[in-house]
């Protein structure tokens, strides 16, 4: 079960990027992240700048913390938000300067939008995309290490980078911004490995459906069951893998609730909607043998990934003196 903000009621967090102090003048550039923190200059700066966007946060009383975006560059209108990710996938290449065309959404030269256009440079897409050192998963240790707060962080979905760059591999634009999902949903799946987890039995499992398994789980379900799993167009079955030590296999199932939540938290920061469910298939032999759960693994959870479609209201959560006690 995650607990970080097991007594607050409506957690409190930012969306967005913080602007970068003034003194930050080093970038990441075209280098892997990793690498670029081996340059004591970078380095220094970029930990310096983290650390006070934390700390103002927590200043502010924020129960979710950000690192503020600081890994993207000085640019202009943000361009890095674009390039980060573009820039480190496999299967890229070269510079694709754009020619902004007069009037572009309804601006002259000198508005923001035009010049946001017109200095954007991406890379084209030459081969089959695969994941690269994008090192989200070394972005947050960094901050995590500076607060006891949980920390999310954001990055383009997948359709925009699919859209912005060109293409000169793919058949079609379906195949490229299914390859570049795929890729960003292994940061994804990395980031959730640092779950905290008594004597690193690194218990959870991820299934990612694909097309044949997810048509095997649709049929165990029935007609009202296959349904619901029309929500989203990315689905994963978490599950625990269990021991012989009762008391081991009570943490490890804690800890994979903790590396589920971690993914929701991680899509969440990425503009992506997700939700868990705990459908009745899953426990079935049926539903069990469709996704290929063994018998010494335990059904956790049932993950929805995709974008959003809708606001849709948080639901009231009982006070917070049904749940919590102050001792003295």
């Amino acid at each position: 079960m995650y607990t970080a903000t097991a007594r607050v009621i409506l957690p409190t967090t930012i969306t967005g990027s913080i602007p970068r102090p003034s003194w930050y003048t080093e970038n990441v550039g075209a280098r892997p992240f990793r690498d670029a923190l081996a340059d004591a200059r970078f380095r220094e700066q970029y930990t310096d700048a983290v650390g006070a966007h934390l700390k103002d946060q927590e200043r502010a009383g924020l129960d979710i913390v950000t690192d503020g975006d600081a890994r993207l560059d000085a640019d202009v209108g943000g361009m890095s938000w674009f390039q980060y990710p573009a820039r480190r996938f496999k299967g890229v290449a070269g510079h694709d300067y754009y020619k902004t065309r007069k009037g572009y959404g309804g601006t002259a030269k000198g508005d923001i939008l035009f010049e946001v256009m017109e200095s954007r440079v991406m890379p084209r897409c030459v081969d089959a995309i695969a994941r690269g050192p994008l090192h989200y998963t070394a972005t947050w240790k960094l901050a995590q290490g500076l607060t006891t707060r949980p920390v999310k962080f954001g990055t383009i979905t997948p359709e925009l980078i699919g859209t912005s760059i060109g293409n000169d591999h793919y058949a079609n634009q379906e195949d490229l911004l299914h390859d570049i999902s795929d890729a960003m949903r292994e940061e994804l799946l990395e980031l959730a490995r640092w779950a905290p987890n008594h004597h690193l039995t690194a218990p959870w499992r991820f299934r990612v459906l694909g097309p044949g398994a997810l048509a095997r789980l649709r049929q165990a379900a029935g007609p009202e069951g296959a349904a619901k799993l029309d929500r989203a167009p990315t689905l994963i079955v978490v599950s625990c893998a269990l021991g012989e030590d009762p008391l081991q296999n009570e943490e490890d199932l804690h800890a994979t609730a903790v590396a589920s939540y971690i993914v929701l938290l991680a899509a969440h920061g990425r503009g992506l909607a997700g939700y868990w469910r705990t459908p009745a298939v899953l426990r079935e032999a049926e539903g069990r043998e469709a996704v290929g759960l063994p018998a010494n693994e335990r059904f956790v959870g049932l993950l929805h990934l995709g974008n959003p479609r809708q606001e849709k209201e948080p639901p009231q959560r009982p006070p917070i003196e049904q749940s919590t006690v102050f001792l003295d």
